[in-house]
């Protein structure tokens, strides 16, 4: 695995650069990372001539003006340089494929981890969205800290306090810039360390658990710390989403006389509004009922369909729909298997909510530009599902026991 995060990191900076070059020579300079630089240097220029107060220095801010004030930090200390800026939030986000990487290998049991290197180190989209001084980066680090905090809590007895620090710090960054998503993750944080909490109880009462990762027996204190780590979560998410909707649709404010139905909906128009200006622009699908889910989440998780492919900017996110599809296809028989391993890892159940609420919630975003680089954030987990072991069905195995996974060519 070593080499491949070798090489990986390196991918990582031909991204940067790639992305460095068309952001100040096609786009002339006209872009979110140009921005952000100029602020990052002014807080930089006010914080070496003594300025800037301590608490004032820490970033605190929310969205674009939290990014500006990361990079004022690392202004300070390495000098304003927008190439270097570049380099120093790529290298960030190569942080977040590692600790996809060490999150997956802690809770899945018979993960394909080479294939799930390579696909979290060198997909197009994580080579190159998050690979500028910018939003994506920060959150691509920051979920997937918190990712790896929600997998040590939960597999991890020995190291449940740590894990619950590391993935709240992870979902708090991650609030900070775009609460929307961070709540989608803190839903599926939750969802799990409820099924790991039901499935120790019930373990523990009938004295049949025997697998290797979960112990057999479950202290009155580990279980206290993992009802204390459930409630947080709900605490968590219910703040989050609160601010969320407020981050999204600031008009509305404190009235509580508007509903959080209308609240949504107002959002995803103003989306839907706002992201089909500009070239690019894909025909959105709206959501009146479950029965348009299925057609909503394809929409997000696998265009541009062939037939909208109509230039360069379009074909190469084709190109990598398609392998991912060709991907899906080859690991079928394991995807079709994941529901038989929540109880024994339940991180992959937080996988799959975060996954498809993501997948619902960007439904509406119509420029294939913002679509492809928001779904660079979510591409980690929808990776993971390519690269389980295929579980038989339980009547195959002892009751009780873990299946063991069975290598489907």
């Amino acid at each position: 695995i070593m080499p491949l995060a070798v090489t990986g990191l390196l991918a990582k900076f031909v991204g940067a650069g790639v992305r460095y070059w068309i952001s100040y020579n096609s786009y002339l300079g006209f872009t979110d990372a140009a921005d952000y630089h100029l602020a990052a240097a002014r807080i930089a220029a006010r914080a070496r001539a003594g300025q800037v107060g301590l608490i004032e220095f820490i970033p605190h801010g929310l969205g674009t003006r939290f990014i500006e004030e990361v990079a004022g930090v690392v202004y300070t200390v390495a000098g304003s340089s927008r190439l270097g800026g570049a380099f120093v939030f790529a290298t960030v986000a190569f942080w977040g494929s590692v600790f996809y990487l060490l999150a997956a290998n802690i809770a899945v049991r018979g993960l394909r981890r080479k294939w799930y290197a390579v696909l979290v180190f060198f997909a197009p989209s994580i080579v190159y969205w998050p690979s500028s001084l910018g939003k994506e980066a920060w959150m691509f680090f920051a979920l997937g800290l918190g990712s790896y905090g929600v997998s040590l809590a939960l597999m991890r007895r020995d190291r449940l306090r740590r894990g619950f620090v590391l993935a709240a710090a992870g979902f708090v960054g991650a609030a900070f810039v775009r609460p929307h998503v961070a709540t989608m993750w803190i839903a599926g944080a939750g969802l799990a360390f409820a099924m790991a909490m039901v499935v120790r109880r019930r373990a523990a009462a009938a004295g049949a658990l025997r697998s290797a990762r979960f112990p057999s027996t479950m202290r009155a204190s580990d279980g206290l710390v993992l009802f204390g780590v459930l409630v947080a979560s709900v605490v968590g998410f219910v703040l989050v989403a609160s601010l969320t909707l407020r981050f999204l649709d600031p008009v509305s404010g404190d009235d509580a006389s508007i509903g959080i139905t209308e609240r949504v909906t107002r959002i995803l128009d103003e989306t839907e509004r706002r992201s089909s200006e500009g070239g690019s622009t894909l025909p959105t699908y709206s959501i009146d009922s479950p029965a348009d889910w299925p057609a909503a989440m394809l929409s997000t998780l696998l265009r541009p369909y062939p037939w909208e492919i109509n230039d360069l900017a379009s074909l190469l996110p084709g190109i990598e729909t398609v392998l991912f599809v060709v991907l899906g296809v080859w690991s079928a028989q394991r995807i079709m298997s994941v529901h038989r391993q929540f109880r024994h890892s339940p991180y992959l159940l937080m996988v799959i909510c975060a996954t498809v609420m993501f997948a619902l919630a960007f439904s509406s975003i119509a420029n294939l530009g913002i679509l492809t680089r928001q779904r660079s954030l979510v591409l980690p987990f929808g990776s993971l599902l390519l690269c389980l072991p295929y579980v038989p069905k339980r009547s195959r195995v002892a009751k009780g026991a873990m299946p063991s996974p069975v290598s489907v060519p």
